[in-house]
């Protein structure tokens, strides 16, 4: 297959956002996770357990990697919030700790117990009224193979739950959870409210697959919020209140909310992204096909003045844009998965020189035949001509 990126317009402005930060691997190591209890954000990495609040230049070294190993830790802990503080799950030494006044307290060894499952892997994990829930995957699963456990934290008593395709959990208001469930034969995500039991109560929303991610919920506020079609949104009771983007990570798979902004944790990265009004700086709007070259973060990198949005839609057709620019879609930039296989042989005769994002070529795969007609210079379609000459 081929990626092809098709051009409509583009965004330039000088001026950046307000308030954006970023934690790099250089300054705390290879970053595990991070959680929030509303004002303070926690990471986890390969130099410690370190906490920063918006505001801070740096963030601050609460336990170094040294101490951790002593008491037998390393940076695979995952972290949660526990009744009384931060809670660690280290899964080699299969044991449970919280972190108090500067030290680390042992709470469980749960090897032997059935929290002690063989041959999986502890994805995430999470404290809702007493209960840890925790997310596992083996070696052969997609996210929509995960299972999710119950388990006691003071005996590592567990229940699995009839749970499948949750590919994220959230702790939620008291005897709820927050869950991200996707269905591979309609290609649908959809956020549920759980009871502790795992039942669904509710269905809040329902998108594309990959269409929404990174739920998170302030408890402070009672509020949940996401990244909806790319844009960090705040659920308003029957929808979503979109608010300014910036390209996030295509790796993050920790997030969080803390002050008035929203955080993102890869491996490489924590950026957090303050709360403000959609245009509050000019953003590169993309819908379609995810690069796996985290070509938006480059870009943005290099022009911090311009946001970069991107609604991920993996099953993006040409017919998907060709009605979308029909209906008036202002999108910038639509990116098409594109198989290549279903052009006629004479299409060879064409001197594509595809260069990964830079081409901008119209993906048409049902409509092969008329895009010979289109018209190329070089390896580049003319957008700027009018649309019925390519369909």
């Amino acid at each position: 297959t081929l990626m092809l990126t098709l051009l409509v317009a583009a965004a330039l402005a000088m001026g950046g956002l307000l308030g954006l930060f970023r934690i790099e691997q250089e300054d705390v190591g290879a970053i595990r996770g991070c959680v929030s209890d509303g004002k303070t954000l926690y990471l986890m990495s390969s130099a410690g357990l370190h906490s920063w609040q918006p505001g801070d230049e740096t963030p601050r070294l609460l336990l170094s990697s040294d101490q951790m190993h002593r008491e037998g830790l390393s940076f695979e802990c995952l972290l949660y919030l526990d009744e009384s503080g931060i809670g660690l799950l280290h899964p080699k030494s299969k044991s449970l700790w919280r972190y108090e006044n500067g030290s680390l307290v042992r709470q469980l060894d749960y090897a032997g117990t059935p929290m002690d499952i063989s041959g999986v892997r502890y994805d995430s994990v999470l404290m809702q009224d007493g209960w840890l829930f925790l997310r596992t995957l083996t070696s052969k699963d997609t996210a929509q193979g995960a299972l999710v456990h119950r388990v006691n934290p003071h005996d590592g008593s567990t229940q699995t739950l009839s749970l499948t395709g949750v590919s994220e959990l959230c702790a939620y208001e008291p005897g709820k959870l927050l869950a991200l469930i996707g269905d591979s034969t309609s290609k649908q995500d959809q956020l549920a409210v759980l009871n502790l039991e795992g039942s669904i109560l509710e269905v809040l929303y329902q998108t594309n697959t990959q269409g929404l991610t990174g739920i998170a919920y302030a408890a402070d506020r009672r509020e949940i919020y996401a990244m909806v079609h790319g844009v960090p949104s705040r659920w308003i009771g029957n929808g979503w209140h979109a608010m300014q983007g910036y390209a996030p990570h295509f790796l993050a798979d920790s997030f969080a909310v803390v002050g008035n902004g929203y955080a993102m944790a890869s491996f490489d990265s924590v950026q957090y992204v303050p709360f403000s009004e959609p245009e509050s700086l000019p953003t590169l709007t993309i819908h379609g096909y995810f690069p796996a070259n985290n070509e938006d973060e480059s870009f943005q990198k290099d022009h911090p003045q311009i946001a970069v949005v991107r609604q991920r839609d993996p099953a993006l057709t040409a017919a998907d844009v060709r009605e979308a620019i029909q209906n008036g879609a202002t999108t910038d930039l639509f990116y098409v998965k594109l198989d290549i296989s279903r052009f006629p042989r004479k299409m060879a005769k064409v001197n594509w020189r595809l260069r990964s994002h830079c081409c901008s070529l119209a993906a048409m795969e049902s409509n092969a035949r008329r895009f010979m007609a289109a018209p190329v210079t070089g390896s580049r379609l003319l957008s700027s001509l009018k649309w019925q000459r390519i369909w």
